[in-house]
């Protein structure tokens, strides 16, 4: 196993911050070999998925050198401070822009890991954190990789991963938003529910995901002001102005809603 070496720091991040199967390109579609002896391997949890359904992303980091590598590692869910980028494009080839570079704002615990020679360090990642939610339709996803904070900086990419987005009945996704807004009574895993809720891309999710940023959890009034971030802005909009009216000023729930209306 590859040897860990994990350097604590706790940080809470505000930043404003071509698909290819079979091989290593850019997006000229030119031969593109990883550079130095770090490898970058892609494998989705499954080939097909519904309408605002988790596509889990596994990655792997293979050292096929004689020296140890060191990459970042860190417990922020979107690997994005990691070093790590998803390039997301339609089957006409559109690039879909990267949601967390309009807005990102998590706590992470954060550290160095070192790769033993002939060794690999995975990780597994949720895509939708940085894609809008998709349509049905074929996609193909390639990750990036390009360490950060790590001395002897290595960068490598995938080759592209096609999936589909099936068609999903609107009652199917209404359920789904239904079910997650059901739990947020028993005041468990907020935080997760939210982040689900935006997830579908469903205008039914602003109710519930307000209700949460109402709430006294910091960690989850952060992921439904992220997941709010996934539906139609104006109805989003709205639904806070209005939620503002009614419910008035409610300590740090005001901050988030402020961050959400001027964007």
């Amino acid at each position: 196993m590859a040897n860990a070496r994990i350097h604590f720091c706790s940080s809470l991040i505000l930043a404003a911050s071509v698909f290819s199967q079979g091989g290593f390109t850019d997006r000229q579609g030119q031969d593109r070999r990883p550079v130095g002896a770090l490898q970058c391997r892609l494998t989705l949890d499954k080939e097909k998925y519904e309408v605002g359904e988790p596509i889990v992303v596994n990655v792997e980091l293979h050292n096929s050198g004689a020296a140890l590598i060191e990459v970042a590692e860190s417990s922020e869910i979107t690997g994005r401070i990691d070093g790590f980028h998803f390039e997301v494009q339609t089957e006409q080839g559109e690039a879909l822009r990267d949601q967390v570079y309009d807005y990102y704002a998590l706590s992470a615990i954060s550290g160095n890991r070192a790769i033993d020679p002939g060794k690999s360090h995975f990780r597994k990642l949720t895509l939708n954190y940085r894609i809008p939610p998709l349509k049905p339709g074929i996609y193909s996803v390639r990750c990036e990789y390009s360490s950060r904070g790590v001395a002897g900086a290595s960068k490598t990419d995938s080759a592209g991963v096609p999936f589909e987005v099936q068609q999903t009945a609107a009652s199917a996704l209404r359920a789904r938003v239904d079910a997650l807004a059901r739990r947020i009574d028993e005041g468990k895993d907020l935080k997760n529910i939210a982040l689900l809720l935006g997830f579908t891309g469903d205008s039914a999710a602003v109710p519930p995901l307000i209700r949460i940023l109402q709430t006294q959890d910091d960690s989850a009034q952060v992921a439904a002001t992220i997941a709010l971030r996934f539906l139609d802005q104006p109805t989003v909009r709205d639904a806070l102005i209005e939620s503002l009216k009614k419910d008035g000023l409610r300590e740090r729930a005001v901050y988030f809603m402020a961050v959400i209306l001027r964007n």
